[in-house]
């Protein structure tokens, strides 16, 4: 597992050289001073991340124990949980093929809500499943649709605050994404740890389908203004 980290960091530090070739363009010399709190887009940001840090409390109670859980539930070790969560993570690349298509046909809101509501419904099936082909196969579908979800949110919150706040508004969601994902993690491992290996996705689908309704509520008269543009 060592070489791996090593493989990783490596390839984490290059990356930076990369970025560091990128070039902006435009005058930032008369930008003004920007608040670390986006006060025009504050509303909208609230509620958006008020569904987002609901979601990312569901998923931490189980999405990074995976590997865990597939030893709990099946005796499998991560020889064979590795490549099936390797599987989810490689089809995660594909699932922005399949996005643009599905927000022309549906609007953003209406793809979002879709895909994550039917993701909600084959993670619920996983601790049903008699063996872990069967958990594997549906893990890996849950991982697809809920990530479909992924561009289509960055590109809605991207479009809704102001251009000036997109840096403060991006930080600050991803920030409250990360917090309840990673404190649930904590309380997924104890049921885990205490034989509740069923549980922890029954917990997290139902904070599924309440941030999921929130979303709908919240947003559902929203369209972004290239969605107003008839071809």
């Amino acid at each position: 597992h060592i070489m791996f980290f090593v493989i990783l960091a490596l390839l984490s530090f290059s990356a930076t050289f990369i970025l560091l070739r990128v070039k902006e363009k435009g005058n930032f010399k008369h930008i003004e001073n920007r608040s670390w709190v986006p006060r025009k887009s504050l509303g909208i940001l609230l509620k958006y991340t008020l569904t987002g840090a609901i979601l990312a409390f569901g998923a931490g109670l189980f999405v990074p124990l995976m590997a865990r859980w597939f030893y709990l539930k099946y005796g499998i070790t991560d020889a064979y949980s590795g490549p099936i969560l390797g599987i989810s993570n490689l089809l995660m690349g594909f699932t922005n093929l399949a996005v643009p298509a599905l927000a022309r046909k549906l609007g953003v809101v209406n793809s979002i809500v879709v895909t994550q509501s039917a993701s909600t419904i084959f993670m619920f099936s996983i601790p049903l499943s008699p063996t872990y082909i069967v958990a594997s196969v549906l893990y890996i579908i849950r991982t697809f649709l809920m990530n479909m979800a992924n561009p289509l949110q960055q590109s809605l919150i991207m479009g809704l605050v102001a251009e000036d706040e997109r840096g403060a508004a991006s930080g600050i969601s991803s920030s409250l994404w990360r917090l309840p994902n990673s404190i649930s993690a904590t309380f997924g491992a104890m049921l885990m740890g205490e034989g509740h290996l069923n549980e922890p996705f029954y917990v997290a689908t139902v904070l599924y389908i309440v941030s999921i309704l929130l979303f709908w509520i919240l947003f559902r008269r929203i369209k972004l203004p290239e969605e107003m543009i008839k071809i």
